[in-house]
């Protein structure tokens, strides 16, 4: 029975193909090329596994997403934008950003179905669409 689950998996990452890796997309972007991932919850996933916080301390406003200090620099890196307003102190925003390790690691858990999935999910495992097309 191990076998042949141990084959399936491995039948699943062959049929599956390589996606082109492309710095700079956020968990949510980089989710979005990737078939049957319920794209709205990969940053509670991520929360979940520990690679980023909610810096927001009041439950009744919108999270603010920040990168843990054991993923920074390895799986994400975090850009921070001051937003001046007039007679007020400036708001800062905070963007998550992958690195190459952090998408890889991404993939495998796709691979390993370990993602939030849609529940319309037809099973395949392959990338919809690249990045990289979309900006020729």
């Amino acid at each position: 029975a191990r076998l042949v689950r141990k084959n399936k998996d491995l039948k699943l990452r062959l049929e599956a193909p390589e996606p082109t890796f492309q710095v700079g997309l956020t968990p949510v972007q980089f989710c979005r090329t990737l078939n049957g991932v319920n794209s709205q919850k990969i940053n509670h996933f991520l929360l979940e596994s520990g690679w980023i916080y909610n810096a927001e301390t009041d439950p009744d406003r919108a999270p603010k997403y920040r990168t843990r200090s054991r993923a920074r620099d390895n799986y994400l890196a975090e850009d921070v934008r001051s937003i001046a307003r007039p007679g007020q102190k400036p708001i800062l925003t905070y963007s998550l950003t992958l690195l190459l390790a952090g998408s890889i690691r991404l993939h495998e858990w796709y691979l390993e179905q370990k993602l939030p999935m849609k529940s319309s999910w037809d099973g395949s495992l392959m990338q919809r669409w690249s990045y990289r097309e979309d900006l020729r």
